[in-house]
């Protein structure tokens, strides 16, 4: 319902023309134009972020990756999912982030620093393995919402994301991505996802 000015159609038409022939096929609305406009210029800057790290590899496309060294990025119009696996964050059964990836959660933190009209969810991911009995963890939805939350406050506190752009949760083991019942397997699905939703109605500030 919102009308779009002549020059915000100008600045996305410039965006578009580096787009490729096959996805602008795709786009048959104006609202499609605006997010393949967004997610061009989304994954323009993820790479500008992470271009001297050799353990991220950006996917532009629908599908989601499944190869968990490292850092992945999945553009899929407008949203750009980071997947960590959580060998890169975290100890096995801790909650608290390594300070080995501060520097690559800093270099996200000024990404979305740069994008102020985002949410930002932060969702934890476990293996299906039970939790050791007596432990200060309860469950796997609990090691996965606290490991949310630590990136969480991590961005707020010391990199100085708004508070109000984070989101955390935890899916625990439900949504795996590899079977459970091997020790890759395993290792795949520990992993921490950061999806970045850019508000469309205000795509002009991702311009």
């Amino acid at each position: 319902g919102n009308i779009v000015s002549a020059e915000a159609k100008s600045k996305m038409r410039s965006t578009l023309q580096n787009v490729s022939p096959e996805k602008l096929e795709n786009a048959k609305t104006l609202n499609d134009s605006i997010n393949l406009a967004i997610a061009y210029n989304m994954e323009q800057k993820m790479k500008a972020s992470f271009s001297g790290n050799s353990d991220v590899e950006v996917i532009d496309g629908e599908s989601q990756n499944e190869s968990m060294e490292g850092l992945s990025v999945d553009v899929s119009h407008p949203v750009v999912k980071i997947t960590i696996n959580n060998s890169v964050l975290f100890k096995s059964g801790s909650s608290y982030v390594n300070s080995s990836a501060h520097n690559l959660l800093g270099e996200l933190a000024n990404l979305i620093k740069s994008e102020p009209n985002m949410d930002v969810l932060v969702e934890g991911h476990a293996d299906a393995q039970k939790i050791v009995p007596d432990s200060y963890l309860e469950d796997n939805w609990v090691l996965a919402s606290k490991r949310a939350i630590a990136v969480v406050r991590l961005m707020e506190n010391k990199f100085e994301v708004d508070g109000a752009q984070l989101i955390a949760s935890s899916r625990s083991y439900h949504q795996p991505i590899a079977e459970n019942d091997t020790a890759e397997g395993r290792a795949k699905n520990r992993r921490t996802t950061i999806t970045l939703m850019p508000n469309v109605e205000k795509f002009m500030a991702l311009m």
